[in-house]
């Protein structure tokens, strides 16, 4: 479908479809809202051009991706880095996607998200996942993921921990299993574990949020460890350092 064909549908000038989509204020919302349902009703996304200096950051359902400080910290950075360069951010919650196909954007940053089906044939701009690896063998088109290596962090704490004649270590990942980065990081461990020689059973890594922390880290305190590694979510280190204080335990 053209643009023309979306002018002729909402019985409108091609001139005002593209005011439409570009967001211009000088739109009547009647007019607009007419636009943007045939848009809808066929499935319509502008091919959107790369001279436009909008970038969307599409932020995660916080439900599922508790870590709030990480988000912001994104945000903050990305700011800095766009902004001098004469960007602006526009901010979309995973949940209200349907906003894209009222906005134009250059380009989109997506924090721990999995890619919108068919990206790539709906906007024509890149994307840009953040924190987050793509399912195993899967390819999508236009977009780009940056993630930490997970697997090289966890054995490098754990290889620490050994370093200090640690001999059963227990760990805490804070998330959700099946949500984010938590599963890559359980492997990673249970096999940093076996390559260090020490026990690596399942009940010696636990997964917490931060309600139930103290009884995972008292779980993990029956076994016997005498070191702990905890990742992910925020100031969990603190309460880390705190429940051990109150079970009386001096463990690295």
């Amino acid at each position: 479908m053209k643009i023309q064909e979306i002018a002729r549908l909402a019985n409108v000038s091609t001139a005002t479809v593209s005011r439409v989509f570009s967001r211009h204020p000088n739109v009547r919302e009647e007019v607009r809202e007419a636009v943007l349902e045939v848009a809808r009703k066929y499935n319509y996304r502008p091919r959107l051009s790369g001279k436009q200096k909008n970038v969307v950051l599409i932020t995660p359902y916080k439900q599922l991706y508790p870590a709030a400080e990480f988000v912001e910290m994104v945000t903050s950075e990305l700011i800095q880095q766009l902004s001098p360069a004469g960007f602006r951010i526009e901010i979309v919650p995973h949940d209200n996607l349907s906003r894209l196909s009222e906005i134009s954007f250059c380009g989109a940053v997506g924090i721990g998200i999995d890619p919108p089906a068919d990206w790539d044939d709906w906007f024509g701009v890149p994307l840009v996942i953040i924190d987050k690896v793509p399912a195993a063998g899967k390819q999508y088109r236009g977009v780009s993921f940056v993630h930490s290596d997970e697997a090289q962090g966890m054995r490098l704490a754990i290889e620490h921990l050994a370093a200090r004649k640690c001999r059963k270590v227990g760990a805490i990942i804070h998330g959700t299993p099946g949500i984010g980065n938590v599963d890559i990081r359980r492997q990673g461990i249970l096999q940093a574990l076996e390559k260090c020689g020490l026990p690596a059973q399942e009940n010696l890594v636990r997964i917490a949020q931060m309600e139930n922390f103290f009884e995972e880290m008292g779980k993990l305190l029956q076994q016997k460890i005498d070191g702990v590694f905890c990742c992910g979510g925020g100031n969990i280190g603190g309460v880390a350092a705190y429940s051990l204080n109150l079970y009386n335990r001096r463990i690295p």
